[in-house]
């Protein structure tokens, strides 16, 4: 299991380029009084309530504490309320990561493997994250997380540590940057410990534009 969600993080990682510093930067960040959070959350809430479908364009950025490049990868991310999550790699190489109820599906170099996320626990946990981040749900998570939000520019930014231990054994904390204004994802990352990090970047949101199921299909 751990062997699977390693790879998973680490897939295509095989261009390494240099790229410039974190979108964000290192700025100071100001923590939300309790009333900006109620705020925040009922605003991404009603938000969330009316976004049947997300697509959009993102880059990956892979940091390995190993490396002195950063690899970077391109596509195009796809969400569908419930719980509908694809990533469709189109740069370096072909590749597709699809959540589609409890199963996942990989594909690379035409094959594909078919896992149940009841059987990966890790996995189970990621689709949670993204889909709380996605449907305004990050007031909801249990007792498992914690989570801080502050103020950054123009941007809201949410910290979420992990406390189980099963699960910060591999991501040590994620972090979900919001535009302030239209409430939209810019930024997804995970620390994996040490200097190693998985960044996606978010572009050209277009909600509910999806008409068809055809890109989660798991068959």
């Amino acid at each position: 299991m751990r062997t699977l969600f390693v790879y998973i993080l680490l897939f295509l990682s095989s261009t390494a380029i240099n790229t410039s510093n974190s979108l964000f930067g290192e700025e100071r960040m100001r923590p939300l009084t309790q009333q900006e959070i109620a705020d925040f959350d009922k605003s991404l809430k009603a938000k969330s309530d009316a976004t049947i479908s997300l697509e959009s364009v993102f880059i990956q950025e892979k940091n390995l504490e190993m490396l002195s490049k950063k690899m970077v990868s391109k596509g195009i991310f796809r969400f569908k309320r419930e719980d509908k999550i694809a990533f469709l790699y189109e740069e370096p190489l072909k590749y597709q990561m699809i959540i589609n109820g409890n199963r996942l599906k990989i594909v690379n170099n035409g094959k594909s493997q078919i896992i149940e996320l009841k059987n990966n626990p890790l996995m189970k946990e990621m689709k949670g994250l993204i889909e709380a981040s996605f449907l305004g749900r990050l007031s909801k998570m249990d007792a498992s997380y914690r989570i801080s939000y502050f103020q950054k520019d123009n941007n809201i930014v949410v910290i979420i540590l992990p406390t189980n231990k099963s699960v910060s054994d591999m991501i040590k904390k994620i972090t979900v940057t919001f535009d302030k204004k239209t409430l939209d994802i810019l930024q997804l990352q995970l620390d994996e410990g040490a200097k190693s990090s998985t960044i996606y970047y978010f572009t050209d949101p277009k909600l509910n534009t999806l008409k068809s199921d055809e890109s989660f299909n798991l068959s």
